[in-house]
C-alpha cells in the first residue's frame, strides 16, 4: 500500500548527498555483521555447542576485528563528512542534550534533502510512523507494500531512547525532550490504570496485554520519536530554504498550542518529576528488656 504521503523512491538528492548515503550504509553493514557475528557466538554458548573458553577466545578474535571495522568505517564517515558541515547540527542537535553526532549523521543522510518533505506528515510517513484513518499506526500486512524507511524508523526510536538517557537523575537534570516522555507516560498511566487483555492472540496462543508498563513505555518512545521528528523537520526546513515552515496539522487545524518548536528543546530545563508519596516507616516496639 502506497501511503501518499511518503514520496517515491527517487530521492532529489545531490551527489554529495548520495556519497553520505553511501558512506552511511556502509557503516550500518558493518554494524549489522557484528551484530550477527557476536549473536551467533552467544547462541552457540547458550545451547553449549562451545564452551564458555571459546567463546571467550572468538569474543577477543572475531569480535574484536568486527568491531575495529565498525569504528574504522565510522572515523572515515566522520573524515570525509565533518558533522561541523551539517547546520542542523551546529545551529541546533549541538545543543540538545542526547544528540549525538552519529546519530545526527546517521539521520541526516536519510532525511536530506529536507525539500523532498513539504510537510513533517510526509516526513513521518516515511519514517514509518503514519497513521490510518482510525488514527491506528500502520503495518505492514501480508500481500500489501508500504513505502517507508524501516532504517529510519529504527534510527528515530534510538534517537528517541538516547534523548530520554540523557537525563541525569542524580543531579536532577531532566531535558525537555525527557519532560516530553515523562508527562506522556503519566498521562496515559492515569487514563489506563490497569493493563486491559487484547483481543489478539500471540503465536503461542498467550494472551496480549495493553497498557502494561513496558506497552505505555513503547507508546511514549513512538510520540518523542515523532516530535523530535517534528522539531528536525522545522529546524532543518528553515536553515536549508531560509523560511519558515507552516504548523503541523495538529498545531494549525486541531489546536495544540502547546507544542514547543525546536528552538525550545535545547539546554537542560528546569522540570522536575513528581514526587512519589511514600508512608513513614514504623518502628517496631522493643519491650523491656529486649536487645535489638
Amino acid at each position: 500500500m502506497q501511503h501518499p504521503n511518503v514520496p517515491r523512491s527517487k530521492r532529489n538528492r545531490t551527489p554529495e548527498q548520495e556519497a553520505l548515503m553511501l558512506m552511511v550504509r556502509q557503516f550500518h553493514g558493518y554494524q549489522i555483521a557484528r551484530e550477527a557475528l557476536e549473536s551467533r557466538y552467544a547462541s552457540m554458548r547458550k545451547w553449549e555447542i562451545i564452551t564458555e573458553e571459546k567463546y571467550e577466545e572468538a569474543k577477543a578474535t572475531a569480535g574484536k576485528e568486527a568491531r575495529k571495522l565498525e569504528k574504522q568505517s565510522l572515523k572515515a564517515l566522520l573524515k570525509h563528512f565533518p558533522i561541523t558541515s551539517f547546520p542542523i547540527w551546529t545551529e541546533w542537535l549541538k545543543n540538545v542534550r542526547g544528540a549525538g553526532e552519529t546519530i545526527t549523521i546517521q539521520l541526516a543522510a536519510y532525511i536530506q534533502p529536507i525539500t523532498d518533505f513539504p510537510t513533517v506528515s510526509s516526513l513521518w510517513a516515511f519514517a514509518g510512523f503514519a497513521v490510518n484513518a482510525d488514527g491506528q499506526a500502520m503495518r505492514r500486512k501480508k500481500g500489501e507494500t508500504y513505502n517507508h524507511n524501516p532504517r529510519l524508523k529504527s534510527l528515530s526510536y534510538l534517537a528517541a531512547d538516547c534523548l530520554v538517557k540523557a537525563a541525569r537523575h542524580k543531579s536532577a537534570i531532566y531535558p525537555p525532550y525527557y519532560r516530553l516522555y515523562s508527562e506522556y507516560k503519566q498521562r496515559q498511566r492515569e487514563l489506563h490504570p490497569e493493563p486491559v487483555k487484547a483481543k489478539a492472540f500471540s503465536k503461542r496462543g498467550e494472551v496480549w496485554h495493553h497498557y502494561t508498563d513496558g506497552h505505555i513505555n513503547n507508546m511514549a518512545l513512538r510520540y518523542l520519536a515523532k516530535r523530535f521528528l517534528s522539531n528536525w523537520w522545522e529546524a532543518d526546513y528553515q536553515l536549508t530554504t531560509g523560511e519558515v515552515p507552516g504548523k503541523p496539522y495538529v498545531h494549525e487545524i486541531m489546536g495544540h498550542t502547546h507544542i514547543q518548536g525546536p528552538w525550545e528543546m535545547v539546554g537542560d530545563g528546569t522540570f522536575k518529576l513528581p514526587e512519589e508519596k511514600k508512608e513513614p516507616k514504623k518502628r517496631a516496639k522493643r519491650k523491656k528488656g529486649e536487645v535489638a
